[in-house]
């Protein structure tokens, strides 16, 4: 690797033989080539260090980080701490970035210096890998800092931001007193000091499982989100009102609600077991509620086209 690089990829993994195959080449097999990967494994207790070290054997790129494990804000950290690149890319071990994906946010990046973090777009997959829905983002800084203002970190999904280094390390890194909500946190603190954007494009595979820290963190974490608001609020000389983080707790969506939604939006993509799949896992997350049993009807007679 050279001192310094364009890019640096960062990933954090812990336990994540199941999918990580296909997260690593998804970023090795990138239109843009000229990066470095590092991969941080948080100390795994099954097979994905073994996997790890099987790439880094193949690919100079890829530099694998090994450690105890600290949990996602000491992985990242630690990524931040080891890159060299102009740019940091965030990638998760469960995910897969299209082939576009590195070139056109650095291409963006380098013609817009204002910019300080760059999302894009998304489909969002299940376990399995099915596409079941897109989830586009807000592209304007304005609206993407007003959404992460009400708690919504998804403002700009973590695992498609590419941040400029020097405005990561200017702001402090990740904060561990923000751990499962480290990306709203971080957001808004460049939110201070440069532009937030998404690309329009849609250039990642998001995968919801009910595993992942991304759900759990909400489940364990959630009484960080006053501090964490109520920080950002006054560093902006906004008054603070508690029923925002009220308002944001309460518009979790439940895994039948998921589902449901799912069963819905999947049916756009062509296949007729996937809006199957997850209305019958509706009904099983919440067999006597209505909506579950509606959605299922709903799909079949769209299925069967008789609506």
């Amino acid at each position: 690797m050279t001192a310094e690089v364009p890019l640096s990829v960062i990933m954090p993994v812990w336990n994540a033989k199941r999918y990580i195959r296909k997260a690593i080449d998804s970023i090795l097999n990138q239109t843009f080539s000229n990066f470095e990967f590092i991969i941080v494994d948080d100390g795994s207790t099954d097979r994905t260090l073994d996997l790890l070290q099987q790439y880094e054997k193949k690919d100079s790129r890829i530099c694998i980080i090994s450690r105890p494990n600290t949990g996602i804000v000491g992985a990242l950290n630690d990524g931040i701490k080891a890159a060299q690149g102009i740019f940091i890319a965030r990638m998760d071990s469960d995910d897969i970035a299209l082939p576009e994906r590195l070139n056109l946010q650095v291409a963006y990046l380098e013609k817009n210096p204002n910019c300080v973090i760059l999302g894009t777009s998304i489909y969002f997959m299940d376990a399995a890998g099915n596409i079941v829905k897109k989830g586009d983002r807000p592209t304007e800084h304005k609206e993407i800092e007003n959404e992460l203002l009400k708690g919504n970190g998804g403002a700009i999904i973590h695992p498609t931001a590419i941040m400029r280094r020097e405005a990561v390390l200017k702001v402090g890194r990740y904060r561990q007193e923000a751990k499962y909500l480290e990306d709203l946190d971080l957001y808004l603190r460049l939110a201070q000091i440069g532009e937030l954007a998404n690309l329009d494009e849609t250039l990642l595979c998001y995968r919801v499982h009910y595993q992942s820290i991304n759900y759990k963190k909400f489940l364990i974490q959630s009484e960080r989100y006053g501090i964490i608001l109520k920080e950002a609020y006054e560093s902006r000389d906004l008054p603070f009102d508690n029923t925002i983080v009220e308002s944001c707790l309460n518009s979790r969506q439940s895994p039948a609600d998921d589902h449901r939604d799912w069963a819905v939006t999947s049916l756009e993509f062509g296949s007729s077991k996937v809006p199957l799949k997850h209305a019958l896992a509706a009904c099983l997350w919440e067999p006597l509620n209505r909506k579950s049993w509606k959605c299922l009807s709903y799909v079949i007679k769209r299925l069967l086209k008789i609506i």
